[in-house]
């Protein structure tokens, strides 16, 4: 009896933890929609953009209505024309997009990927260590 006991919590713990991780990782917002940098422009030129932050290799930008918008950029070109397009000033003298954030020279790239993905890591050693214990607790060794 005691036994059947701790296999049913030990296997409620185990899902706890998937659903955990799947809350963890799936963050409840939308994948940005994905566009190409003449698509981008053009937005940018209609004052449609009020958000944009060039990085390396893409570019995340928000439009008036709150959603989200990612380009992929294949070289330094793309991001200087897109940077240029945005700071422009239009003829009442503002900018077509109100902010604009350049992080593409940070070398962020490494620890972006590292945070993004530790959670992850040190949820699944966790798992392990104390699945580990779990086990030699439930079925300990010798029996």
């Amino acid at each position: 009896m005691e036994q059947t006991i701790r296999r049913i919590i030990f296997w409620v713990l185990i899902l706890l933890g998937v659903v955990l991780l799947y809350k963890a990782f799936s963050g409840g917002q939308k994948a940005p929609e994905s566009l190409d940098v003449s698509t981008l422009k053009a937005k940018i030129q209609r004052n449609e953009i009020v958000r944009l932050t060039i990085k390396q290799t893409e570019v995340l930008a928000v439009d008036v209505r709150g959603d989200q918008l990612r380009t992929e950029l294949s070289n330094e070109q793309q991001q200087n024309s897109l940077f240029y397009a945005a700071t422009r000033l239009d003829t009442n003298g503002n900018p077509y997009v109100a902010k604009v954030e350049d992080v593409s020279s940070d070398n962020g790239v490494l620890w972006g990927v590292l945070l993004k993905w530790m959670p992850f890591v040190v949820s699944i050693a966790l798992g392990v260590f104390l699945g580990g214990v779990l086990l030699r607790k439930v079925f300990p060794p010798g029996r």
